[in-house]
């Protein structure tokens, strides 16, 4: 009795499919031809790579082939030397086999090898892009925090100024507590803010609270003092911190304000424990900035009460304050001293507009000197500590090759990049914890990130430009704007920012650093030129008939219009009115008008606005030499420098 197997026909195809493989040499060992033949024969059906049935088909038709020179009575040895060289002919059988197969069945083919080859290369190509990514170390070989330090003006034996500068603060918060819940009482409508930052320095005699206030000024005197002799010695002795420790208590008016004092801690000194130096902390120029505020307003009582001594003392005290900041050499700390020195000169300004019959011949020449001596050493920026700030970023997310160029690596994630420059670029916090993605993105990103020196090449010539920019004065402008809009359209992209992100976020904006030093020059100008014009009334009984008059028994030279290079600053009188003022931003005279605002006050004027142009005409620039083109729509009116506004 037979024995009858059933299958399904799943069963069948499994066999089916792995006896197709066997076809070839099936077919091959039936054909009972000589051993040389054969092995020909399956070495070239082999080497064809064809699928099982394909094979099979080749190796029926090369049988055959066989047969026929068999026929012909030629040797085994001579078909297989005439057959030549079996890996060419079973190259030329695959493309010809190739050719043969249905055009849907080519292309099912290429995509399976797509879908099945591809992630399996783009895998590989990923795995070596990521080793790459993780086995670059940055060297980091340069202190540079250490190399600020050194550069900072020791404040000397005993009390840092800094801890003065705070302590000012804390007391007067203590005072300002009072203040504020007797605002509350009789301040309906509104409620008083103490803010020594905001309202302090600008409260008007008619405000409600002023004599208040005024009151607790004088009771809070003796900590100016003590502020004025600290702003007096050559630095504030704060140190580079990395972290701020307040205490708890630290507005508890209960409690000592000595107590009360924030901890600094400074920088680690080994560079390797040392945050990237971006994120150096300055409290120092907070509790400055208050206190010139504060000396600012009780500059304003001593002319109020006709003590015109120590509004000079004030004043000095407050530019001995910006003095102390300029030394530091950081951007932003030249830029709140050359804030404090403008409150000054506002300050002086007010005083011969509103109090000249306070002050004495004496008291003018000493503020024109103090102002003078300032304006000199603080009315600047530095730019070598963005340098250093730079280069300790680098130095801390790139390789180096020893000549200064190296490319991304793994540890630039502890420094500097968030979401890798597709968002809109800033200053990333030291807390930013990148995410998963974030990760696996990263040794992608870094093959387009350029190189080490490219990012340092493009904030050195943005630098460079602008220290240039600076000696040669506000004429330099229209090159500095033209060079920034450059750099913004360069960064305009998603590609741009990720490729040069280190020069993305840590690029100054030159453009207004140096439009706020030009513009504070000429109000340092003004009133200087004030000053001089105020003395010449006293001696002859008017005031010059223009700035050049006031030279040079007053004035060494007559200040320049930082709106109009070349050309002086205008004056004129109206009656008892002395006016000061520049052609402003449509550069045009209009005999000190000013230019208004929507809500009827001054309005300000920008170098943007100045030299703005279109960008066929950027195109056509060439370092320093851009023409100047007006706005079209600029406004119509003046800078008026003196009399300040209100």
């Amino acid at each position: 009795m037979s024995s009858i197997k059933h299958r399904s026909p799943v069963v069948r195809s499994f066999r089916l499919v792995l006896r197709m493989p066997c076809e070839a040499d099936e077919r091959i060992t039936a054909a009972d031809l000589p051993e040389p033949c054969a092995a020909l024969l399956r070495t070239v059906v082999k080497r064809t790579r064809l699928w099982p049935r394909e094979k099979a088909d080749v190796a029926r038709e090369l049988i055959d082939h066989v047969h026929d020179a068999l026929a012909a009575e030629r040797s085994p040895e001579q078909i297989v030397a005439d057959f030549g060289n079996p890996t060419a002919a079973a190259k030329l059988i695959r493309r010809a086999r190739r050719r043969q197969r249905h055009p849907l069945l080519r292309a099912w083919t290429a995509a399976v090898k797509i879908t099945v080859v591809s992630p399996v290369v783009l895998l590989g190509l990923y795995g070596l892009l990521w080793i790459c990514f993780h086995i670059g170390d940055p060297t980091i070989t340069t202190n540079y925090a250490a190399m600020i330090e050194e550069r900072w003006p020791d404040a000397g034996p005993g009390r840092p100024p800094y801890e003065v500068y705070e302590l000012s603060r804390i007391k007067w918060n203590d005072v300002s507590l009072p203040l504020d819940e007797l605002a509350r009482e009789k301040l309906q409508d509104q409620r008083w803010s103490p803010s020594p930052a905001a309202d302090v320095p600008h409260l008007d005699p008619s405000h409600p609270m002023f004599d208040d206030v005024a009151r607790a000024f004088r009771e809070f005197a003796p900590h100016l003092d003590a502020v004025a002799s600290a702003a007096e010695r050559p630095g504030h002795g704060t140190p580079i911190a990395s972290d701020l420790r307040s205490p708890e208590t630290y507005l508890d008016a209960t409690v000592d304000p000595e107590d009360r004092l924030t901890e600094i801690v400074p920088f680690p000194e080994n560079i390797a424990n040392q945050p990237p130096l971006w994120s150096v902390l300055l409290p120092h120029l907070g509790w400055m900035r208050t206190n010139a505020r504060l000396l600012a307003f009780d500059g304003r009582l001593a002319l109020a009460e006709g003590d015109a001594d120590r509004f000079v003392a004030r004043t000095k005290s407050q530019l001995d304050l910006a003095r102390q900041a300029s030394k530091d050499g950081i951007i932003i700390c030249d830029l709140v001293a050359v804030a404090i020195h403008s409150l000054a000169c506002a300050e002086v300004s007010r005083a011969i507009r509103d109090r000249p019959e306070v002050l004495s011949p004496e008291h003018l020449s000493s503020l024109a000197n103090t102002i003078t001596a300032s304006h000199h050493r603080v009315l600047t920026v530095r730019f070598e500590i963005e340098r250093f700030i730079t280069r300790d970023v680098l130095q801390r997310s790139f390789t180096d090759n020893g000549r200064g160029n190296g490319r991304l690596t793994n540890e630039s994630y502890d420094i500097i990049i968030a979401d890798l420059g597709f968002n809109d670029f800033g200053y990333v916090p030291d807390t930013y914890q990148p995410g998963t993605g974030t990760k696996l993105l990263a040794p992608l990103v870094a093959t387009i990130v350029a190189d080490r020196q490219a990012q340092l090449d493009v904030i050195d010539d943005q630098i460079s430009q602008a220290e240039a920019a600076l000696a040669r004065g506000p004429s330099a402008m229209p090159d500095v704007i033209a060079a920034n809009q450059r750099l913004a359209q360069r960064f305009g992209s998603n590609f741009a920012r990720t490729r040069y992100f280190v020069a993305a976020i840590h690029s100054p904006s030159t453009d207004r650093i140096l439009e706020t030093v030009f513009k504070s020059r000429a109000m340092s100008d003004a009133t200087r030129a004030a000053l001089a014009a105020e003395t010449h009334r006293r001696q002859h009984g008017n005031f010059p008939e223009s700035l050049d008059n006031l030279v040079p028994a007053y004035l060494l030279a007559v200040p320049e219009d930082p709106f109009a290079p070349g050309t002086p600053l205008r004056m004129l009188t109206l009656g008892e009115t002395l006016i000061i003022y520049s052609v402003g931003q449509d550069a045009d005279d209009d005999q000190g008008a000013p230019l208004l605002d929507g809500t009827g006050g001054r309005a300000n004027h920008s170098f943007s606005v100045r030299y703005a142009a279109t960008g066929s005409e950027r195109q056509r620039r060439r370092p320093f030499f851009v023409p100047i083109t007006p706005s079209s729509d600029p406004g119509d009116g003046d800078w008026v420098l003196y009399p300040p506004a209100d």
